[in-house]
């Protein structure tokens, strides 16, 4: 659990990965602002390094000033693991039930939201909530994603079910 942190980077304001042969789950970062050059969260595996990615949260984030992308997943990080020999073969590593609730984005670039699992892989359960760019601009790139979205703003990709709020 990781409350109240302020970060400024030139790679990753929250970083999760890329060596983690053993896996990363059941993390929850709330009350956060990221600045800083390159990317706002980011969480990255490869197939060649192994590990796992599963039940992460991230809640009431300001993002300010990204200069790569505010949320990216990315299954596809970095060359193989230099220590493992050619016999090495892990499983592709599963990125799943990955969560950003109330997520807030200022100038930011073009395509400010990144997910890409891979194809024997894919990110399953990502979940985006009320996550906004100030201008409602902005793109996504998804690919080998599913998941679902609510008042997500601008339009998500659409490997990403957006659910209806209806009132009384």
């Amino acid at each position: 659990y990781i409350r109240n942190l302020t970060a400024d980077s030139n790679s990753g304001s929250v970083s999760i990965g890329s060596e983690m042969s053993g896996g990363v789950e059941n993390v929850f970062v709330k009350d956060a602002i990221a600045y800083g050059k390159g990317d706002g969260i980011h969480i990255k595996t490869s197939a060649s390094r192994g590990g796992y990615v599963r039940n992460l949260r991230f809640e009431n984030f300001y993002i300010d000033g990204p200069k790569k992308v505010a949320l990216n997943i990315g299954s596809t990080y970095g060359a193989p693991n230099p220590v493992c020999n050619d016999t090495w073969d892990p499983l592709p590593p599963p990125v799943e039930n990955i969560e950003f609730v109330n997520i807030r984005i200022e100038r930011h670039p073009d395509v400010p939201f990144k997910f890409e699992g891979l194809s024997s892989a894919p990110i399953k359960n990502l979940t985006l909530t009320n996550v906004t760019t100030s201008d409602g601009k902005g793109s996504f790139e998804c690919s080998n994603v599913s998941g679902t979205t609510k008042d997500v703003n601008p339009e998500p990709c659409s490997e990403l079910q957006q659910l209806m709020t209806f009132s009384a």
